[in-house]
């Protein structure tokens, strides 16, 4: 214990010193925010990169602790990310980048910066809600309205720390500053989260007038969708909205995106099944013990037959 402590302490000094000292060198000051397993943010590895940024990444939790962009993700991001809002001024370049799950862990802390500290940040791979992710995981994007409410449940044998009531991310995006850039970034066949997803909450922030712009990629890659290069002119250029708006253009030239009516519906859809799901918690967390009891019930059944057939 004693030693997981000084390597924390250790980590937090890294981050006032290096802060400081590079902090006029390097003017963006990038927060990378992986997925789980550590996925994602090596786009910001690159040479190009590290010349003009100095990057620092955050831990997520492991299992049996994944509770996609909840308490524990939110707290294991704060320590690495909370010392540096606290070392540098207003006039320090603080860009923070999520991906997949630490899209969710992102937004909510860009959701508690009060001071406006944080200057981009970058959605790649959007998680609109947890409960969203299982069912797509699952059934993709075709499943029925009672998966949507049953399955999350079903997944908390898997990761108990996971409240499907819980503070998910769907709820935070409008607590985010409106003028602070948002740039969202998600493949159009993303295999493990919702490309209708990324859609609809880019629809729905920019029917609210955030300053929000989307990139829509072809393809069916999950992580790192821009190029090293990208993200240098989204850095460089986040302040000026004429520039951001012409780089995210350039980018969208194969395939641009369109907001239809679909897309608010879409989000007014899982919006409303957020709510539901929050409503009726106490009879739908009954669905895991009803499940373990039902499995137990099956398997002595089975052995009573076993049993019986023997004698």
């Amino acid at each position: 214990m004693h030693k997981k402590n000084m390597k924390h302490h250790l980590i937090l000094f890294y981050i006032c010193i290096s802060s400081s000292l590079l902090g006029m060198e390097n003017p963006h000051q990038v927060v990378i925010i992986p997925g789980q397993n550590e996925l994602g943010g090596d786009n910001f590895y690159e040479k190009r990169v590290k010349k003009s940024f100095m990057t620092y990444i955050t831990q997520t939790p492991a299992f049996p602790w994944i509770d996609f962009g909840q308490k524990h993700c939110v707290t294991d991001a704060q320590k690495t990310l909370t010392p540096l809002l606290n070392t540098l001024d207003k006039s320090a370049s603080i860009i923070v980048h999520g991906t997949s799950q630490g899209t969710a862990t992102a937004a909510k802390i860009a959701s508690l910066d009060t001071e406006k500290k944080i200057k981009v940040l970058f959605l790649e791979s959007i998680m609109l809600s947890g409960n969203s992710a299982i069912v797509y995981n699952v059934f993709g994007a075709s499943h029925k309205a009672w998966q949507y409410y049953v399955l999350p449940y079903l997944a908390r044998l898997i990761y108990p720390c996971y409240s499907p009531a819980g503070d998910n991310i769907i709820d935070v995006y409008d607590k985010i500053d409106k003028e602070l850039p948002i740039i969202i970034a998600h493949a159009t066949q993303d295999a493990c989260l919702s490309y209708n997803d990324a859609a609809a909450l880019y629809s729905y922030l920019k029917q609210k007038n955030h300053n929000v712009y989307f990139i829509s990629k072809i393809g069916r890659s999950h992580v790192n969708l821009c190029s090293d290069r990208t993200l240098e002119d989204i850095a460089n250029n986040y302040a000026d909205k004429e520039k951001l708006s012409d780089i995210i253009d350039t980018l969208n030239h194969d395939e641009p995106f369109i907001i239809q009516k679909t897309h608010l519906e879409y989000f007014e859809l899982i919006e409303n099944r957020e709510k539901n799901i929050k409503k009726y918690h106490f009879l739908l967390s009954a669905i895991p013990y009803l499940t373990i009891a039902s499995i137990l019930f099956v398997c002595k059944a089975i052995l009573q037959l076993s049993y019986n057939g023997q004698h």
